[in-house]
């Protein structure tokens, strides 16, 4: 991810409409399935700048761990007052077998410098408790690459019978797996094609922009709707993908 991209994301996520939707989705779900009288481990696997962290250690019973690559994420992480912290790869983490109840991965295992998929997901299994699950996103299709794409250094996106898979070969049992942003995606897929069509292939912008109190209000219901939605179905296709998967 670029460098501006980090301050981008610390100082929009805990206001922006999709940051706190997903936020809300992940917590629900390690409620879910999760003991609800438990204090749970859960690790952060990509942690960005840490407002996942933040919010779940201010809305679940947990203790809270966190790793990126980026030193300039873990700094911003520990302006949020975090410090259970570490500069590290997700496919070479630096925890023993078992050590956590949950692991989150936001939107990590599609970026570059993740050189080896299975490779990070084998460590995910390795890590995890006996009876524990991974919540996993990712972005999905490869025709809705765009410019924001190369300002956070994807490598690739993923159909949701290629996450399944992946899953399955290091060992896990999937629990959930649908794509989600389903009603916006027709808008995104329509950018998209507006800006392969009038800007250039190698344009560097981010889709991150600050969103007015009426875009926030929108979204926020409109994604309520789709939560209630995904609780009883699985969606046919979506800007992302999300993923349960347990050991």
């Amino acid at each position: 991810m670029e460098e501006s991209e980090y301050k981008a994301v610390f100082n929009l996520e805990d206001s922006h409409w999709r940051y706190i939707w997903l936020r809300q989705l992940i917590c629900s779900y390690i409620a879910r399935f999760g003991n609800a009288n438990s204090d749970f481990a859960i690790l952060d696997a990509g942690c960005g700048t840490g407002g996942f962290c933040k919010f779940t250690l201010g809305h679940t019973p947990c203790s809270m761990f966190g790793i990126d690559i980026s030193e300039t994420g873990i700094n911003f992480c520990k302006k949020r007052g975090l410090n259970k912290l570490s500069i590290a790869s997700v496919d070479d983490a630096p925890f023993s077998n078992g050590s956590f109840d949950f692991i989150v991965s936001t939107d990590v295992i599609y970026h570059k410098r993740v050189e080896e998929i299975s490779r990070a997901l084998k460590e995910f299994h390795r890590t995890l408790k006996d009876g524990g699950h991974l919540i996993l996103t990712v972005p999905a299709y490869n025709f809705i690459k765009g410019p924001h794409d190369i300002t956070v250094h994807t490598k690739r996106r993923f159909r949701k019978k290629e996450i399944a898979t992946v899953l399955e070969n290091a060992g896990f049992k999937i629990k959930k797996l649908s794509y989600i942003f389903f009603f916006i995606f027709p808008l995104v897929l329509t950018i998209r094609f507006y800006q392969r069509l009038f800007t250039s292939s190698k344009k560097v912008a981010s889709d991150l922009k600050p969103p007015s109190k009426l875009e926030n209000a929108l979204m926020t219901s409109l994604l309520k709707l789709e939560q209630i939605l995904l609780y009883r179905t699985n969606f046919p296709f979506g800007v992302s993908i999300f993923c349960v998967a347990g050991k």
